[in-house]
């Protein structure tokens, strides 16, 4: 990333967002909901490709289908590809192979709709990244609401085909009901060992989606305050190098800016908003220390 490009003019911006007093004290970067159980595609006591259902698998992005379970009787439709299905139990699924292209529109409008509604009453967690919201409201003390990623997840599921998935999209933890932010992180890996298949489905062909989807989508929408979360989550990281705050800040401005120089030069006007950058990591790194 090269500060001179999104910075512009508004180095004075940036650094004020950097250093200024916050409604929502720092805090590290966001800890991922936890992987799901089990490798390879569809996990343990999946059907092997055969002679019978490569018909089938053809048309599938991925699926979990246990023993004693069968795929549905018209998954070989041309419908199929851009869609998926789950049992009635929520322990085998399937995902067509242009199931995801056909939901990110999708989730860019509901991104842009969260963000314009929330913006009327918290500019600055309406300009944080998406799957952070829950944690920064967790943190802050304030009564948490669901992250916009993990919200259009559960209610795609909710909602998906008249709502015939409601009983597993019931099932997913709900950040109100949990005291901390560490309970529940905890609740969703306990959620993925207790139903490994609609957890998977959930997080890869929904929230991980979302996530990425979202995640580019608030970049374009807040390139400054995008460069700033890059930079405080190098800065985070710095604080576990054990030195001392020049060379953590020198750590910290190389991972953040690879393709910067090597060596700052005041004296070079091609460096005047790296030098501004590196002023910015230090700031914040004596700040979060």
């Amino acid at each position: 990333m090269n500060p001179g490009i999104i910075i512009g003019g508004g180095a004075l911006l940036l650094l004020a967002l950097a250093g200024g007093k916050k409604k929502h004290k720092p805090i590290p970067p966001p800890e991922p909901l936890p992987e799901p159980n089990g490798g390879g595609d569809g996990g343990d006591g999946e059907p092997a490709p055969t002679p019978e259902n490569q018909q089938v698998l053809a048309v599938l992005e991925d699926y979990v289908m246990p023993d004693g379970y069968e795929f549905p009787q018209d998954v070989t439709t041309e419908e199929w590809p851009a869609t998926m299905w789950v049992s009635e139990d929520c322990k085998a699924y399937a995902v067509g192979k242009q199931f995801r292209p056909l939901i990110t529109d999708d989730i860019v409008e509901f991104y842009n709709s969260v963000v314009d509604t929330v913006a009327e009453d918290d500019a600055e967690l309406a300009s944080s990244p998406p799957d952070h919201w829950d944690e920064i409201l967790f943190d802050a003390g304030e009564t948490p609401f669901e992250s916009p990623t993990k919200r259009w997840a559960m209610q795609y599921l909710f909602d998906f085909d008249g709502g015939v998935y409601e009983m597993c999209a019931a099932k997913l933890p709900v950040v109100q009901d949990y005291p901390s932010w560490d309970a529940y992180l905890q609740a969703f890996a306990d959620f993925s060992a207790q139903e490994p298949a609609l957890y998977r489905l959930f997080y890869r062909h929904l929230y991980q989606p979302a996530m990425q989807v979202m995640d580019a989508a608030w970049r374009e929408r807040f390139p400054l305050e995008a460069q700033m979360w890059h930079e405080r989550e190098w800065a985070y990281k710095a604080l576990d190098q054990n030195l001392n705050l020049e060379d953590r800040t020198d750590w910290a401005f190389h991972h953040a800016y690879a393709d910067g120089p090597e060596v700052l030069d005041p004296n070079d006007p091609g460096h005047q908003d790296y030098i501004q950058a590196w002023i910015r990591l230090r700031d914040m790194i004596k700040e979060f220390s």
